[in-house]
């Protein structure tokens, strides 16, 4: 509070708090390119005066936030306080997490749950989990319970144009003519990407590595993976008919769903799936888990597996590979009946 009795936040372009929100969800950013979003979204600070008709929004990342005690006094000036929650993962799924990250994530969730005065999540799934945990953990511990509720996250991204060095990289790679499958997201251990290995290592000794297309993952390195890595080296699989790509900027993302026969999204759990609602915006059919929120992402859209059982995903990735008209039809359908919800009717959600 000034001693003029108003409250003070620092306001910056929305446009680039945009663009450091989709890199983060991406899977698929860098360092070097959050730091230069970073630098250039401190350049456009402003002093922002908060009235009494505000409300203060925080969008996600509450575990590295602990000044409670402003936030306490922006509702005492009468702001309510809305957290925005794209997953419990670190609670219900603590063995895809760091320990210690489990840890700090509970105990910071913990503490702005009393604090909340709507919380808001990113798909029904997650909201009926935060209600759970309410239920279970902390219904004796609110004064007020707060409200929560859903805002599912758009179907429809942006398509940018690919360029000449996207399409050079697909002929080096061998697969500018499509005969690949595509699994996007950071390559973590609770991406599963093992599964997909196995099932190609299956599908290969039936028909042949000539008679099959490649896989290809496309997104960063990520944490407790090292089975994953270890094997493919060892196996001697990369560069033969699978292929990582850990660096992607959108133009290419763009050109590798576009070119794809369908794409993978096999994760042990997720808050969304932001995959999936990528792949089906490009017209691609979405091999996908039926764990967590993805069937709700997908929806009648996707075909489904069992993430903890490779046999499901080989009949399913199977029948796709051989019955080529089946793979045609699905695609058509899928192009013909989707409904495509724009960004714009998330926010104003």
């Amino acid at each position: 509070m000034t001693p003029g009795g108003r409250t003070f936040l620092k306001a910056y372009d929305i446009t680039i708090l945009k663009q450091i929100h989709e890199q983060i969800i991406s899977g698929n950013t860098s360092r070097t390119i959050l730091d230069k979003l970073i630098s250039d979204i401190k350049k456009t600070e402003l002093e922002a005066d908060i009235t009494h008709n505000s409300v203060y929004f925080m969008i996600g990342a509450f575990w590295i936030y602990e000044d409670y005690k402003y936030i306490i006094n922006l509702k005492r000036a009468g702001l309510p306080f809305v957290l925005f929650v794209h997953d419990l993962i670190q609670i219900r799924n603590r063995e895809y997490v760091a320990q210690d990250a489990n840890s700090k994530f509970i105990q910071s969730f913990s503490d702005v749950l009393c604090l909340a005065d709507l919380i808001i999540a990113n798909s029904h799934y997650v909201a009926a989990d935060i209600k759970k945990f309410i239920d279970e953990q902390m219904k004796n511990n609110l004064v007020v319970l707060p409200e929560v509720v859903s805002a599912p996250l758009a179907t429809e991204h942006k398509h940018v144009t690919p360029t000449f060095a996207d399409h050079a990289l697909l002929r080096t790679l061998g697969i500018d003519t499509g005969s690949y499958v595509l699994c996007v997201g950071t390559m973590e251990i609770r991406k599963n990407n093992l599964y997909l290995v196995k099932v190609w290592e299956q599908l290969i000794r039936i028909h042949g590595v000539n008679n099959i297309p490649k896989l290809v993952f496309c997104g960063k390195r990520g944490w407790h993976n090292e089975e994953f890595f270890d094997y493919i080296e060892d196996k001697q699989y990369v560069g033969t008919w699978l292929h990582l790509i850990e660096s992607a900027p959108e133009t290419l993302l763009s050109l590798l769903y576009e070119k794809s026969l369908f794409t993978c999204f096999v994760s042990y759990a997720e808050g969304w799936g932001l995959p999936i609602s990528e792949s089906l915006s490009y017209g691609k059919l979405c091999v996908a888990s039926k764990t967590t929120s993805m069937p709700e992402v997908g929806g009648q859209f996707c075909l489904y597996i069992d993430p903890y059982d490779p046999n499901s995903g080989f009949d399913v990735i199977n029948k796709l590979i051989v019955d080529k008209v089946f793979l045609i039809i699905e695609r058509i359908l899928l192009k013909i009946t989707i409904r495509k919800r724009l960004g714009e009717t998330f926010h104003r959600k």
